[in-house]
């Protein structure tokens, strides 16, 4: 198996008419990445997003093999209020639907 690995920090969340862009092909990738769009730039918001599978292998390694990696602005509280703000407008506003 091989898996397939989106980068969707510049496409995702509406940017081209659907959530994400992989959608217009019906692909769904088994990690993700987003950033910048998710708070429409106003603060550094990054994340990934992954499968089911992945998920599991990664809640499944034992601690000496996880990677674990912390940063300065890890889950900064201001920076997630801002990407959940944004993402409820939106929605409120119907923008996915506005875009492209």
């Amino acid at each position: 198996d091989v898996l397939l690995i989106a980068d969707e920090v510049i496409t995702g969340f509406g940017r081209t008419g659907k959530w994400f862009a992989l959608e217009h092909w019906g692909v769904q990738p088994d990690i993700m990445s987003v950033a910048k769009a998710i708070s429409s730039g106003y603060v550094p918001l990054a994340g990934f997003i992954v499968s089911g599978r992945v998920h599991e292998a990664m809640l499944a390694a034992p601690p000496s093999e996880k990677f674990m990696h912390g940063y300065t602005n890890a889950a900064h509280p201001t920076a997630c209020a801002v990407g959940l703000r944004n993402l409820q407008i939106i929605e409120e506003e119907g923008l996915v639907d506005n875009a492209a």
